[in-house]
């Protein structure tokens, strides 16, 4: 009797240690994730900015109709934070490239078109 006892301890031990592992493996998946998800919504924030900085005048401190002169500093933005960094390239008067990574996993980054009405993400 008590061997099976000890033998149900053990099976019970493995099974906890088991659920513990999926747990911690689970958590980390979803915390990558979050980062990923985070970067995302940084960077279609900063296309939305874009455009409207686009579409306003530059008497009034917009690109009037050119994404040419945008930058971060134009629009009080910080391209780097805890999570990753954000950078701006291929500025064209109708088009401008915005490009998100995170700091956690280097094969990993989004890249957004940004037009004057519309903008493609791609992975």
């Amino acid at each position: 009797m008590a061997q099976q006892q000890l033998m149900l301890l053990v099976l019970a031990a493995l099974v906890v240690a088991a659920a513990i592992v999926t747990g911690m493996n689970r958590f980390t998946e979803q915390a990558d994730s979050a980062e990923k998800d985070q970067i995302l919504l940084t960077v279609v924030n900063l296309a939305t900015r874009a455009q409207a900085w686009y579409h306003t005048p530059a008497v009034l401190g917009g690109g009037g109709r050119s994404f040419e002169d945008f930058s971060f500093e134009k629009i009080h933005f910080k391209p780097h934070d805890g999570l990753g960094t954000v950078t701006l390239s291929h500025r064209m008067p109708h088009s401008l490239r915005v490009t998100g990574a995170v700091h956690t996993d280097t094969d990993w980054s989004i890249i957004v078109e940004v037009y004057p009405d519309s903008f493609d993400v791609t992975h």
